[in-house]
């Protein structure tokens, strides 16, 4: 049996991301230099390790098995407290809203499965990189446009289940999977990641809350 890679740089990235989102959550500290590359990142490493996968349906069963199942396990604990301190209907009418969520990270499952969707569709049809490339940015630039920018009668346009934030969050796997092949090395360090992509990130942060 081989043994597991481990690219320190890339754990170094995500640790220090996972690191900030503990410290949002236990003590709700927000400053620009952290707001600005911590979500971000989770996407580019996503794109650094993407695989394209032989069949749609081999893609969904192992997505099933890590995104779907511990979500849904997760999640009763929370639906359990909701409906304790909110009771059923509420609780009940909470989850069929497209636009809300039980607990806060469960936005991150949803939306990281549509990323794998939308990646395994682009990559199936468009088999050029650079065209690949070109058409994840402009996808998650016209994405960013309409849901945060561009309004339609005084409403936002945003598509439920987060997949309009899956969508603005492609052109950060398309820069993860662009650098790959400059990170994936033992004992590299990737320090410098945090600023160049908070260099990029010049979006509205609430994207990553509000969709």
């Amino acid at each position: 049996m081989s043994e597991k890679v481990r690219y320190d740089n890339i754990d170094v990235a995500r640790g220090l991301a996972m690191l900030v989102i503990i410290q949002w959550h236990v003590v709700g500290m927000h400053t620009t230099w952290t707001d600005g590359w911590v979500m971000p990142i989770f996407f580019i490493i996503m794109g650094v390790f993407y695989k394209q996968e032989s069949s749609f349906k081999v893609m969904a069963i192992k997505k099933l098995n890590t995104i779907v199942i511990p979500m849904a396990f997760f999640s009763v604990p929370m639906f359990i407290i909701s409906i304790f301190e909110k009771g059923f209907m509420t609780t009940l009418l909470k989850v069929a809203n497209p636009y809300s969520m039980i607990h806060g990270v469960s936005w991150f499952f949803i939306c990281t499965l549509w990323c794998y969707v939308i990646n395994y569709i682009l990559h199936k049809y468009i088999h050029n990189s650079k065209l690949l490339f070109l058409a994840m940015i402009v996808l998650s630039a016209v994405s960013y446009y309409i849901t945060s920018t561009y309004s339609f009668h005084g409403h936002k346009l945003v598509l439920p289940l987060f997949c309009s934030t899956a969508l603005t969050a492609m052109g950060y796997l398309a820069i993860g999977e662009f650098v790959r092949k400059y990170f994936l090395y033992r004992g590299g360090v990737v320090f410098y990641l945090a600023d160049n992509y908070r260099f990029m990130y010049c979006r509205n942060n609430s994207v990553w809350y509000s969709r």
